[in-house]
């Protein structure tokens, strides 16, 4: 059921952007944009995306993270049929590594968790979600400092 769903969400964010932004399509999103909306520590993992998408001359449209997860859109080029790619085999691809996600720290690539962060999540280790909670400790330190 989940993997049902996924494809419904998948098609639905395709059908969505193509109908706001038709000009996207044309020239997706280069690998070096798509690593400005994660964190260092899910380069790799970008990477193996763009890898799987080159072979099949995928357009890769979004990758952000959202709820401690890595999130790919992406869609088939309208050519796609004239040598009959593996759709199944892809798309469990790029899913597998979504999944990766939620066990690599975004921050520095080590084993990580989700974990809740002052309300908002992200896959991290032990040592870059105490670094995170003490940078927003000191922002919010500052703030109360500042309005006193």
């Amino acid at each position: 059921m989940l993997e049902l769903w996924r494809r419904v969400k998948n098609w639905y964010y395709h059908w969505y952007l193509n109908r706001r932004y038709p000009r996207v399509k044309e020239r997706g999103l280069t690998r070096a944009k798509a690593k400005l909306g994660v964190g260092k520590g899910w380069h790799n993992l970008v990477d193996q995306v763009y890898d799987i998408c080159d072979v099949y001359d995928i357009v890769v449209s979004d990758v952000k993270q959202k709820y401690a997860g890595l999130r790919v859109a992406w869609w088939w080029p309208e050519h796609a049929e004239d040598y009959e790619p593996d759709y199944d085999g892809v798309t469990q691809a790029l899913l597998t590594l979504e999944d990766d996600s939620y066990r690599i720290c975004e921050e520095c690539g080590q084993a990580g968790e989700p974990v809740e962060v002052h309300g908002w999540w992200y896959t991290l280790c032990a040592a870059c979600r105490e670094r995170m909670e003490a940078e927003h400790d000191k922002k919010v330190d500052r703030i109360v400092a500042s309005s006193g």
